[in-house]
C-alpha cells in the first residue's frame, strides 16, 4: 500500500456505470502538459466503466486543437466524446476611462467568463444528469464547473462531484501578478486582481459544492485544506508512461541543455528569455563558449523566436516528437520564476533518465532533493555554476539520474497512480 491507504495495484469489483468528465482541452497523450493530464484522468475513468467526456473550447481554441478529429484518441480509448463551443458570457467592457471600465468589471463579478453557444448542448447533459445517467461527474479544472454549474442546482448531493483543480489557479495567478505588474501598469494590475479574486472566490464555491476535490501536489493539498469547505482533498500527481531511459547522451564538446514547454504559456516564455539573457552569458563565459541550449515547444512567440539571434540558442517549434532531443542533451534546465502546479517536463526528464537543473518554484511539489535527485539554484549565478558542475561530472549526473528513475518509479509512474486514483473515485461511490 501507498501512504494514501489504497493498494498499489486496486481491484475494482463495482465498475461505475457511467461518467461525465468536462474539460477545457482535448485530452491527448502527446499534448501539452494540461492535455496530457487530461488524457491520464481519462485513462483512469475509461479503466473504471463507461465515460462521457464532453470537451468545452472556444471557436478559436477549437480550430487550434484540431476540431472533432482530436477527439479521435478518446474514441478509441472508450469513450463517447463531444466537443461543445463556448461564447462568451459577459458583456465586453466598452471603452472609456479606467475607473469606468474597472466599475464594469465589478458590475460582472462573479459571473461564469463563458457559456455553451447552443443552450440545447446544456440541456440535453443536464437531462442526462437528472435521469440518472451517470453515476459520477468529474471536472478538470474549476473552469468547467463554473460553465457547467447551472446543471448541477437540481442535483447537488444525489451525484458525488469531483472537480480536479489541478493546481490552485489563484495562487499561480498572484505569483504572476507579482512578477509582472510594473510591466502590465496600473489600469490591466487592477483587472488582473479581480480575476484573482474571482478566481479564489470560485475556488471556494468548488469546496463548498463538490464531493471532492483533487490536485497535482501535497503543497496544494495543504493550502486547499487550510481553507473552508466540506469537500475531501486527494493529491493526483501529474504522471508520464512508464518507459526505459534513454541512454546518455553522445559524447561531444562542450554542453547542450534542453528547455521544453508550450512557449506561449508566460512561466515558460518568461523563463526562456531569463535563461537567455540571465544565464547563458555566464556559461558561455565560464565555458568558452562552447554551450548549446534548445528550446523545444509549442507555439513560441516573437520574443522566444528572436532568441535564436545568439548562436548558442536553437529554437524547434511544435515538433512531432522529443526523444531526439532528449537524446541529445546533457541536462534539463527548468529556470521557472512563476506560476502553480508541478512540471511535467521535470517528471519527463526523471522518466527518460536526464539530470534536471531547476528553480525551487519549478521543482515545487514535486518533493525532489537538492543534490539527490535534482539540482536547485534560484538566482542566475547558482544556475550557470550548477549546470556547468553537473556538466563537467558525469559520476554526479549518473548519480542524480540513478536517484531521479527511482523517484519517478515511486511517485509519478502512471500505472501505480492511476491504481490509487481509481481505488480512491470507487470509495467515494460506495
Amino acid at each position: 500500500m501507498d501512504k494514501s491507504g489504497f493498494p498499489v495495484s486496486a481491484q475494482l469489483p463495482h465498475p461505475v456505470p457511467t461518467t461525465l468528465f468536462v474539460t477545457p482541452t482535448v485530452p491527448r497523450p502527446d499534448g501539452i502538459g494540461v492535455q496530457k493530464r487530461a488524457w491520464a484522468h481519462l485513462q483512469t475513468l475509461c479503466a473504471m466503466g463507461d465515460v462521457q467526456l464532453l470537451v468545452l473550447l472556444t471557436a478559436p481554441q477549437c480550430q487550434a486543437q484540431g476540431g472533432e478529429p482530436a477527439l479521435q484518441a478518446a474514441r478509441a480509448l472508450g469513450a463517447s466524446a463531444t466537443l461543445a463551443v463556448l461564447s462568451p458570457a459577459r458583456q465586453q467592457v466598452a471603452a472609456g476611462g479606467w475607473m469606468q471600465r474597472v466599475r464594469q468589471g465589478l458590475a460582472q463579478f462573479g459571473l461564469p467568463r463563458f457559456r455553451l453557444a447552443a443552450d440545447n448542448d446544456l440541456q440535453r447533459v443536464a437531462q442526462q444528469v437528472a435521469s440518472g445517467a451517470f453515476s459520477l461527474l468529474f471536472f478538470f479544472r474549476t473552469s468547467t464547473f463554473s460553465t457547467m454549474r447551472r446543471l448541477l442546482d437540481d442535483t447537488r448531493g444525489r451525484r458525488p462531484v469531483v472537480v480536479d483543480f489541478d493546481d490552485v489557479e489563484s495562487v499561480a495567478q498572484a505569483r504572476e501578478l507579482r512578477h509582472t505588474w510594473r510591466m502590465l501598469g496600473l489600469e490591466a494590475s487592477l483587472f488582473k486582481c479581480l480575476d484573482i479574486l474571482e478566481q479564489r472566490q470560485l475556488e471556494h464555491l468548488v469546496q463548498r459544492s463538490a464531493r471532492m476535490v483533487t490536485v497535482c501536489s501535497d503543497l496544494d493539498a495543504d493550502r486547499i485544506r487550510r481553507r473552508r469547505g466540506a469537500a475531501q482533498v486527494m493529491v493526483i500527481p501529474n504522471t508520464v508512461p512508464d518507459r526505459l531511459p534513454l541512454a546518455p547522451a553522445p559524447a561531444h564538446p562542450g554542453l547542450t541543455l534542453l528547455f521544453l514547454g508550450a512557449m506561449n504559456y508566460e512561466p515558460n516564455e518568461d523563463a526562456a528569455l531569463y535563461f537567455v539573457q540571465d544565464i547563458l552569458p555566464l556559461l558561455k563565459q565560464q565555458l568558452a563558449g562552447q554551450v548549446r541550449l534548445m528550446i523545444v515547444g509549442r507555439a513560441p512567440t516573437p520574443a522566444v523566436l528572436a532568441l535564436q539571434q545568439d548562436g548558442c540558442v536553437q529554437v524547434r517549434a511544435d515538433v512531432p516528437e522529443v526523444d531526439s532531443y532528449y537524446q541529445q542533451a546533457d541536462i534539463v534546465v527548468v529556470p521557472i520564476r512563476f506560476g502553480g502546479g508541478t512540471r511535467i517536463k521535470i517528471i519527463e526528464a526523471l522518466a527518460m533518465g536526464r539530470p534536471v537543473v531547476s528553480t525551487t518554484l519549478g521543482a515545487e511539489g514535486l518533493g525532489l532533493q537538492d543534490g539527490h535527485d535534482v539540482l536547485i539554484a534560484d538566482t542566475a549565478a547558482a544556475f550557470a555554476q550548477a549546470c556547468r558542475r553537473l556538466g563537467g561530472d558525469a559520476g554526479q549526473r549518473a548519480a542524480i539520474v540513478a536517484a531521479g528513475l527511482g523517484t519517478f518509479q515511486h511517485r509519478f509512474s502512471d500505472v501505480r497512480v492511476r491504481d490509487r486514483v481509481a481505488g480512491r473515485l470507487q470509495a467515494l461511490l460506495q
